[in-house]
């Protein structure tokens, strides 16, 4: 189901699309901590960062009380005139850094408006939480904005190119020696059985 949302910028237009389904048959279909956490060990955030693994609680408790999942995918188009711009190492990693992050944080907004609305329901965001220049853990503190902030996918194991591809159709587009002409972000609202059929809409 397409949503009709806002999300355009200069650069850019965004296009979300989503899917729901028995959050039991996601974990099993794409949940895979043994093989997904270790790269999680080699990123800079690992430890450093509360969205992030180390999480600092049982993740099977943390799930159980959701019957349903609704992904959310982000497919973002690149204007070519501003891929062509970006003609540095460094103006491809300042650009798609600005790009991926202001529609990451949108999308985190209306997710985290779909939480007031339906109480009982949960977001996770993709990739390492952004609210704050320096995470508050990296000096052992607690989290500063914990109404805002939200674990990513990634950090509970999941396969999010995988993901991408079963239940969207698309393959992720990695940002290397130039910008690509798409970007594609994850995102997902938990549902527990009490508020999961108020979403009957979505497919």
């Amino acid at each position: 189901m397409k949503l009709d949302i806002p999300f355009q910028f200069e650069a850019d237009t965004v296009e979300i699309t989503t899917k729901k389904m028995d959050f039991a048959a996601f974990c099993r279909l794409y949940q895979d901590r043994e093989r997904f956490l270790p790269y999680c060990r080699e990123c800079s955030n690992y430890g450093t960062v509360w969205s992030c693994p180390p999480l600092p609680f049982d993740t099977g408790e943390y799930f159980r009380p959701y019957e349903k999942i609704l992904v959310f995918c982000a497919r973002i188009t690149l204007d070519p005139a501003v891929i062509e711009r970006a003609d540095t190492p460094e103006l491809v990693k300042k650009t798609g850094y600005e790009i991926v992050i202001r529609v990451k944080k949108r999308l985190e907004d209306y997710l985290r408006e779909l939480e007031a609305r339906f109480p009982q329901s949960r977001s996770l965001s993709s990739g390492g939480c952004n609210r704050c220049c320096r995470c508050a853990r990296a000096k052992g503190e607690s989290c500063r904005k914990p109404d805002v902030m939200r674990y990513s996918l990634d950090a509970f194991g999941f396969d999010l190119t995988a993901i991408t591809k079963d239940l969207f159709g698309y393959d992720i587009e990695w940002c290397r020696d130039r910008l690509p002409a798409h970007f594609t972000l994850i995102h997902a609202l938990l549902l527990p059985a009490a508020v999961s059929s108020r979403f009957a809409f979505y497919k």
